[in-house]
């Protein structure tokens, strides 16, 4: 699996921009999982197939965000939609394919204007997140070892922007999945990009760099993370109720003598 990002400009134009691809292990076969998508830089296949894909703040999208995938999902930038949407402009709905090169210089998808034109609706992802905390994401990794502790099994979100690392945490209602993430009490000097588990030693390793739109001190980094042994004083758990959110805390366990 991998996704492709696109250029927020209408006259800029090329296939398969915004979209989710999986290719067959061969690579003769490229099929498009869902479109919509603006940066994603980043993204994980975790246990039973779950895809995520972060997004980036910017044109079409208010804050960045982490997606929960379904097949055939949209996913909010409208010029990438790559197939007819109802949309609205000037509070009056027309049905018209974004990607077209013809509709976009048509109706200038410029996104930030009061002229613009919007999507009637799009998939919602599994947690917007503010500026303060994420100006600009990373990957994802699921965490798949024993030497994590309470916290395999859980999924990881990075930050290039604030140089910062997440656990997420999912709730699904009716089913729709929703949740949030909580930073790990972690800062690195780099803007992290990409994690992994290495299979060797069960721990996370992840790595970035500086660029644009990041508070990293240093140009790149190669990180270990690792799980010592000690209470972990985080959320587990977030559920929305109608009238608050209940927060769950992990419980750590007497030791025997």
């Amino acid at each position: 699996y991998f996704a492709k990002g696109a250029p927020w400009e209408p006259e800029v134009t090329s296939p398969h921009q915004g979209c989710l691809f999986k290719v067959s292990p061969e690579g003769s076969g490229l099929e498009v999982i869902a479109t919509g998508f603006r940066a994603p830089n980043g993204m994980t296949v975790g246990p039973n197939d779950v895809i995520t894909v972060s997004d980036n703040q910017g044109h079409w999208m208010p804050s960045s965000k982490l997606n929960l995938i379904r097949k055939g999902g949209f996913y909010g930038m409208t010029p990438t939609a790559q197939r007819d949407l109802v949309l609205r402009r000037n509070g009056t709905n027309f049905t018209a394919n974004p990607s077209d090169p013809q509709v976009r210089a048509r109706f200038k998808f410029k996104g930030w204007d009061a002229d613009s034109v919007i999507p009637d609706r799009y998939d919602a992802p599994l947690c917007w997140l503010p500026m303060s905390m994420d100006n600009s994401s990373g990957g994802q990794v699921w965490v798949t070892s024993d030497k994590w502790g309470p916290l395999k099994d859980r999924l990881l979100f990075m930050s290039y922007g604030k140089c910062t690392l997440f656990e997420v945490m999912m709730q699904e209602v009716d089913g729709v999945a929703q949740g949030g993430v909580v930073q790990l009490p972690l800062r690195f000097y780099s803007g992290l990009m990409r994690g992994r588990v290495n299979p060797r030693d069960g721990q996370v390793y992840v790595c970035g760099l500086k660029g644009w739109q990041t508070s990293a001190t240093r140009d790149g980094g190669f990180y270990r993370v690792r799980y010592t042994g000690k209470p972990v004083h985080l959320p587990s758990a977030l559920y929305a109720a109608k009238n608050g959110i209940e927060i769950s805390f992990r419980r750590q366990k007497n030791r025997l003598s």
